[in-house]
């Protein structure tokens, strides 16, 4: 990306960003909904995620540049934070071949949460536990998600 001090370019790169996030969770719903049988589909990341990353001055100018195109928080069924291992886990992370500083990984998860933890099925996933505990977690946590949904359809 850009450099943070030039601002427009690091807009531009993020409006960028943004588009091709949407088109591709577009793309892949449209795949799933054409094999006419039930699926998950699981985002490394989102849409929201792009706050992170962006100045917040910006979040405006990056909500008009992208407004056509900008779809409801409920876009997504659930929301699934899984904390970076920066917070929690810091051997793990030193360990890692994270790209990121600790203090700047951080502050990416705490804008996360912020921007993310709007949405009604919001759910944060702690480093309480081991990484082995975590995935376990997260996973009965979409399961249990998938089951609230099976039962809201009837």
């Amino acid at each position: 990306p850009p450099p943070a001090a030039d601002g427009e370019a690091l807009l531009q790169f993020e409006v960028g960003v943004t588009e091709l996030q949407m088109q591709l969770e577009a793309s892949l719903m449209r795949l799933a909904r054409a094999t006419r049988q039930r699926c998950v589909v699981i985002y490394g990341r989102g849409v929201l995620d792009v706050a992170a990353y962006l100045p917040r001055n910006q979040w405006p100018a990056l909500a008009a540049t992208t407004g056509e195109v900008r779809r409801p928080l409920d876009w997504y069924n659930l929301i699934l934070h899984l904390v970076t291992a920066a917070d929690g886990a810091e051997g793990s992370y030193a360990s890692s071949d994270a790209a990121e500083s600790v203090d700047e990984a951080l502050r990416l998860d705490r804008v996360m949460h912020e921007v993310q933890s709007a949405h009604p099925n919001y759910v944060r996933i702690d480093n309480s536990t081991g990484f082995d505990e975590k995935l376990r977690r997260a996973t009965e946590l979409v399961v249990t998600r998938l089951a609230e949904l099976e039962a809201q359809r009837g």
